[in-house]
């Protein structure tokens, strides 16, 4: 039964889904076209010295970062209204939580998997293993020395969500409000232990084990959580002056184009490289929503919120498009010119990202609505 409660919305956080997918849409473009037209995606050497060339690289090469701006959302957005639930209707309903999460994410998966005999003959791609992906396990087959198969391999980090909230309303039903804060920093230091205990155990493989790994990679999550219950306490209320704004944008600007955000061989870098990338990615969050004089602090709905809401559907399909428009399109165009892909490319993610989400998503997301404690436009 849903609340006569408040909505509880927060206006902006489609646009960071926007930012977060895209990131990711074009990194995964940016490997695709050079493997497919351009060779293998290498750092720019001394055959092409261009430091242009180099920084928009390193930049795009980047946006495998969205991934971490996603985890930190979730972990926020589900973190707040379950604490929301619990403050509002004195309980957390696990079983209603367990199934508006099925409701979103199930769906649309397991359509794909469902098609994905169809899709992987008419690419002539290779069969995947299915009972992985069907397990929600896909991080976890990468682990186990299996390569990055057609059309899953990018549903790894939808798995790692999905352990996370398998634990998480427990966790926050089950912990004393007062001791939540000591709870996510001792898993967030299990994170780092982990991380550090693959660099020792698996000296070899440590990379894949610190970048697929649930555990390696829950700590962003419980980043964003720590904001939801640092903003459930006492309202977060910012202001910041806009050259101190402009200021932390240009440096990770310049950081997101001159330095790898995947770890190197070094110790410190194992346990805490990425927390540079996630630190600016936490002052964008709470700025741009807590932040009333923040840049692109839109006041009305605009295509960029759509676009934020049809993420998960971009993020699912745009990986499995790129053999469709690398062979099937522009091969048989007879053109490999890089404005032609990114133009193909985004048009056909875009088109069914939204027949996606109008004619399949929309109808389960109705829903998923008659299980929510409390009303929520996210």
């Amino acid at each position: 039964m849903q609340s006569t409660e408040p909505r509880i919305h927060f206006f902006n956080l489609d646009i960071l889904r926007f930012i977060a997918v895209f990131m990711v849409v074009f990194f995964h473009g940016y490997l695709a076209y050079t493997g497919w037209f351009g060779g293998s995606p290498t750092p720019p050497s001394a055959n092409t010295p261009s430091l242009t060339s180099s920084l928009i690289h390193s930049l795009i090469y980047n946006g495998d970062l969205g991934v971490d701006l996603f985890f930190l959302i979730s972990g926020f957005l589900i973190t707040y209204l379950l604490l929301k639930e619990r403050e509002i209707s004195g309980k957390i309903s696990i079983r209603n939580f367990y199934i508006r999460r099925t409701l979103r994410i199930w769906p649309l998966y397991f359509l794909i998997i469902a098609l994905t005999p169809a899709i992987v003959s008419l690419s002539d791609a290779k069969a995947p293993e299915y009972w992985w992906t069907i397990c929600f396990a896909t991080n976890f087959q990468t682990i186990s020395g299996t390569p990055d198969l057609f059309p899953f391999a990018h549903f790894w980090s939808v798995c790692v969500e999905e352990h996370f909230y398998l634990i998480w309303p427990l966790l926050i039903l089950f912990i004393p409000p007062k001791k939540l804060p000591l709870s996510f920093a001792t898993l967030i230091l299990l994170s780092i232990s982990f991380r550090y205990y693959t660099y020792f155990k698996f000296p070899e493989n440590w990379p894949v084990y610190a970048y697929y790994h649930t555990l390696a990679r829950m700590d962003t999550l419980v980043i964003g959580s720590w904001i939801a219950l640092i903003h459930f306490r006492k309202p977060i209320v910012l202001s910041i002056s806009r050259p101190v704004r402009i200021l932390t944008y240009s440096i990770f600007a310049v950081v997101l184009a001159t330095v790898s955000a995947h770890p190197g061989p070094d110790m410190l870098q194992v346990g805490f490289k990425r927390y540079v990338f996630t630190g600016f990615f936490v002052f964008g969050l709470v700025n741009y929503l807590f932040n009333p004089d923040s840049f692109l602090n839109f006041k009305k709905k605009n295509f960029m919120h759509y676009l934020g809401k049809i993420s998960y559907g971009i993020y699912l399909y745009h990986n499995i498009l790129f053999p469709f428009i690398s062979i099937k399109l522009m091969r048989r165009w007879g053109t490999s010119n890089v404005i032609v892909f990114i133009l193909v490319y985004t048009f056909f993610v875009l088109l069914l990202s939204i027949l996606s989400y109008e004619l399949i998503e929309k109808q389960f997301l109705k829903w998923k609505a008659r299980f929510s404690a409390i009303r929520t436009l996210d």
